[in-house]
């Protein structure tokens, strides 16, 4: 496909977006980069869930809990932070 007469031409065109278009951001935020910083607090918390109430740590790995932790997460979500 190198030698293709296409993919030169179309490859020396430059694509700008008209300002009338909204781009895909203004729709939809970025998400944030924070994700490690949540995943860090939601193990911290996990530990001392099984800390303070004496649960062995496969306690946070079970099926169950890890569906329950989904429907939390679901619910913060469509519920957001006001």
């Amino acid at each position: 496909m190198k030698n293709h007469t296409c993919a030169n031409k179309s490859a020396s065109k430059t694509s700008t977006t008209p300002s009338r278009q909204r781009t895909i951001s203004s729709y939809m935020p970025p998400a944030p980069d924070n994700y490690s910083s949540i995943k860090d607090r939601i193990v911290e918390a996990c530990v001392e869930f099984c800390a303070l109430d004496g649960k062995p740590f496969d306690t946070v790995t079970s099926e169950g809990f890890i569906n329950m932790a989904k429907q939390l997460m679901n619910a913060g979500a469509s519920i957001g932070t006001g």
